[in-house]
């Protein structure tokens, strides 16, 4: 059995093992700080200088001991190394003092590169952050971004979101994904269970609610309610809307009896008609090229072709769990959403099943087109994915955040700058 033994030094007790002294036991370490990590830039502005940058990074350990963080550019084909880092003028770096264990920024537009020179359009630059101690005995660190950010001008636009479990517009930046605000707050002007957002030419943003009987508006660019935007028809359980070629706008209807899609005035919100007599769980319309009018019911699995006079020409229910949405391309292609089995599922105009287009969801609802990309909601996990509008294939998860519930639609609108 090991023996330790107990001496008695300067009034201290010293628990001694066999084979140690005091003087023996390894010294503690001096503190380092970590490598900031996960450095990502984003252009989010047309300004053609530095206040266009936003920068991500993650602190590395013990940023207790630091003094400040310094966020520079480089030329992509310059590169930076510590002891150049360390030797940048204060001109050409941000500093930033925080704690926080994910920090973001927005860059001054008086910020040079480290050479000096004005960021602008057309160059690539690459992100460094160099974690300075605030004692000379601790070693500073240097973290460089993997991808080089090139700035350009470009549209702009955020993301309006539709959270059905908190009825509520949630508004996220269209370039980084961050969560600006609630934009039409919990519950305003009675809105409950929210199914569809659009943007109207005067601005002003219209929200379908489930359990309301009227399409509820706001003001475009505040999110406070306005009033009901449709009138003299009682909407029942008001689900999916669209705007029609003929420049009116068109509603599906839930409840459990069958209900036609109704047609409204776009300008003033006044019933015109009822274009499809009944439907059971009517969710999403579209139109090809040749006015031939198409919808799908959640309820009954199906896809049905109307002519442009609202006559049925023929249905289908091949393949399909649960269809939410559906788009349209250029060769009259249908696109169906899939929200059951998380999948976007192609038709021909005919409605002959193709294929799978878009899988790995897990409830899809709610898309959005931004250039040749399309934006596709996750309605169980609280996402928004973004894939290649031609091809399919899946580009990156753009949104993921516990403040949407039950994400259902999207709508591209106005810019607002992340602080």
């Amino acid at each position: 059995m090991m023996r330790f033994l107990l001496r008695h030094a300067m009034g201290v007790l010293v628990l001694l093992f066999p084979g140690c002294s005091k003087d023996d036991q390894a010294p503690t370490p001096d503190p380092q700080i970590g490598v900031p990590s996960s450095i990502q830039g984003f252009d989010i502005g047309n300004a053609n200088d530095a206040s266009d940058v936003r920068v991500f990074f993650e602190a590395g350990v013990n940023a207790d001991l630091l003094d400040e963080y310094r966020i520079m550019l480089s030329k992509s084909d310059a590169g930076l190394d510590l002891n150049g880092a360390l030797m940048v003028d204060n001109s050409a770096y941000a500093s930033l003092t925080s704690t926080a264990n994910s920090l973001k920024l927005n860059l001054k537009s008086s910020l040079t590169d480290v050479d000096g020179d004005p960021i602008g359009n057309g160059q690539s630059y690459d992100l460094h952050i160099l974690a300075v101690p605030a004692s000379t005995e601790v070693e500073a660190k240097l973290g460089s971004s993997a991808r080089a950010l090139t700035l350009t001008d470009d549209d702009l636009h955020d993301l309006y979101i539709s959270s059905r479990g908190t009825s509520s517009v949630e508004l996220f930046d269209g370039v980084t994904g961050e969560h600006i605000e609630s934009f039409v707050t919990s519950g305003s002007g009675g809105l409950s269970a929210p199914q569809e957002v659009i943007f109207l030419e005067d601005g002003s943003l219209i929200v379908t609610g489930r359990f309301n009987t009227a399409i509820k508006q706001y003001h475009g660019s505040t999110g406070d309610f306005i009033g009901d935007f449709t009138s003299e028809y009682s909407l029942n359980e008001p689900t999916k809307t669209s705007i029609g070629p003929d420049g009116h706008l068109y509603v599906s209807q839930w409840a459990s009896a069958p209900n036609p899609v109704v047609r409204f005035n776009m300008q003033t919100g006044v019933f015109i008609d009822e274009v499809v007599d009944t439907f059971f769980n009517g969710m999403d319309q579209e139109w090809d090229g040749s006015g031939n009018f198409y919808v799908v019911s959640w309820g009954l699995k199906e896809l049905r072709k109307y002519d442009p006079q609202f006559q049925l020409i023929s249905t289908t229910t091949s393949q399909l769990g649960g269809p939410v949405n559906i788009w349209i391309d250029d060769s009259d292609v249908l696109h169906v959403v899939d929200w059951t089995d998380g999948t976007v599922k192609r038709f021909d105009d005919d409605l002959n099943y193709m294929d799978v287009f878009i899988s790995g969801l897990t409830n899809v609802e709610g898309f959005a087109f931004d250039g040749d990309r399309v934006l596709l909601c996750d309605w169980q996990d609280g996402k928004v994915n973004v894939y290649n509008r031609i091809t399919g294939a899946f580009i990156r998860t753009l949104v993921e955040s516990s403040l949407i519930i039950n994400p259902n639609s999207i709508t591209l609108g106005p810019d607002k700058r992340p602080s």
